[in-house]
């Protein structure tokens, strides 16, 4: 439950702050990479190593450094999800037809956070 609820109020604050965060940051567009340049801006700002490409036909975001959790032992998943819901919660905000997967994650021990940035597959016509 915990889960869930950390989730839900993420993702609401996360939309409730993206224009003013975005305008703050000076990220004005509406595509993948600029949700991206979004992402990184964000975590330069909370002093993290972070940075986009395109690959694959695909905008990754790479966070190497999770300074928000720096000196937890053991952040469980449950604190990764309500901070990546943030994430979503902006996304739904600044465009709705992309969608942000999380590929790899810095604390389950991957070597970092994997974010991919892409459009929504069209929903089947029935």
């Amino acid at each position: 439950e915990a889960r869930h609820l950390g989730g839900v109020t993420g993702t609401l604050i996360g939309m409730q702050h993206y224009a003013e965060t975005a305008a703050l940051l000076g990220v004005t567009g509406y595509g993948p990479e600029d949700f991206a340049e979004y992402l990184a801006r964000m975590g330069r700002a909370q002093d993290d190593r972070i940075e986009w490409t395109r690959e694959d036909g695909e905008v990754v975001v790479r966070q190497h450094t999770w300074r928000l959790m720096h000196g937890v032992p053991s952040p469980g998943a449950a604190a990764f999800d309500s901070w990546n819901a943030l994430w979503q919660g902006a996304l739904a905000v600044h465009n709705r037809h992309l969608l942000v997967e999380v590929r790899r994650r810095l604390d389950q021990g991957d070597p970092r956070f994997d974010w991919r940035v892409r459009a929504r597959l069209p929903s089947p016509v029935c």
